[in-house]
């Protein structure tokens, strides 16, 4: 999946960031201070130019490089959201969205919801039947926005962060 499918937004454009690169590293390393509403492990600390790459080469167990997308999400020059996306992951046909993240002002918006539409045009197109993710079960707002795009609770597990759910969706 190496092409993503475009949105109706004049000024937005997407395109594949690329961990070897120390620009798309620096301005990663800008976004994720940006957002610390979210990366909160941030506030107290600045990341780690190792932690920073550890975005673009942690996998899951069994997955190989190419199969991970890090695709940046461009107010003009400005990187203002990421997608990590892992295809055919666990089995063939399956995708895992490790992160679709925004900063602060342009969630709950049209924007976002433009943009997961394409996300789940492009892994369809590309023959993904079923898409999974998880999320901190006590984020509501993530609750709300996922439920709306017709993801179902599968199973919980303890993280991190707290319990974490779960979640699929069967394209199609």
């Amino acid at each position: 999946m190496k092409h993503f499918n475009t949105i109706d937004f004049p000024s937005i454009h997407i395109r594949l960031l690329d961990g070897n690169n120390e620009a798309d590293l620096v301005i990663f390393k800008e976004f994720l201070l940006r957002t610390k509403d979210y990366f909160t492990d941030y506030v107290t600390a600045v990341p780690t130019d190792e932690q920073v790459k550890e975005f673009f080469t942690s996998l899951p167990p069994k997955v190989l490089p190419s199969q991970k997308y890090m695709y940046g999400i461009f107010d003009r020059d400005r990187l203002m959201g990421f997608i990590d996306w892992v295809e055919d992951y666990p089995q063939k046909e399956t995708g895992i969205l490790g992160y679709f993240i925004l900063e602060e002002e342009y969630r709950g918006t049209k924007l976002a919801q433009e943009l997961y539409n394409a996300l789940e045009k492009t892994v369809s197109d590309t023959g993904t039947k079923i898409m999974h993710l998880t999320f901190i079960e006590d984020d509501k707002r993530a609750s709300r926005f996922w439920e709306k795009q017709g993801y179902k609770a599968i199973s919980t597990h303890d993280g991190d962060y707290g319990k974490q759910l779960v979640v699929e969706k069967i394209l199609g």
